[in-house]
């Protein structure tokens, strides 16, 4: 993507949720990936960033659960991506990590800065 601000941090979010942070080159332009495990259509959508807005990261598979962990903010969760309904989900202070049952039904999450 290109025609953007030379050397500058962007977050480029999928489907409305964060999916990377990255900085342009001199020329303005940024390359990103993803894989896409469906084949329904993806939105994706580029914003200026501080640098510092929070970001979600994979974790490791164990016996049917996932380790989800975030740099910040309050993490959200949802089952429906057409008719979203945030929910926060309860942490500890302090706490960035969380362990997701595989087994359940599907979930979505975000973080948003409070």
């Amino acid at each position: 993507m290109g025609d953007l601000l030379a050397n500058s941090a962007y977050l480029v979010r999928k489907s409305g949720s964060p999916l990377t942070q990255i900085s342009s080159d001199a020329t303005g332009q940024i390359r990103f990936g993803d894989s896409i495990a469906a084949t329904n259509q993806v939105v994706y959508s580029i914003e200026p960033s501080s640098g510092n807005d929070p970001q979600l990261f994979a974790g490791a598979v164990r016996s049917n659960q996932f380790v989800l962990t975030w740099t910040g903010g309050q993490l959200q969760h949802t089952t429906n991506l057409t008719f979203p309904n945030w929910q926060n989900v309860p942490t500890s202070n302090g706490q960035f990590s969380i362990r997701i049952n595989l087994l359940q039904p599907k979930e979505f999450f975000r973080t948003i800065t409070p």
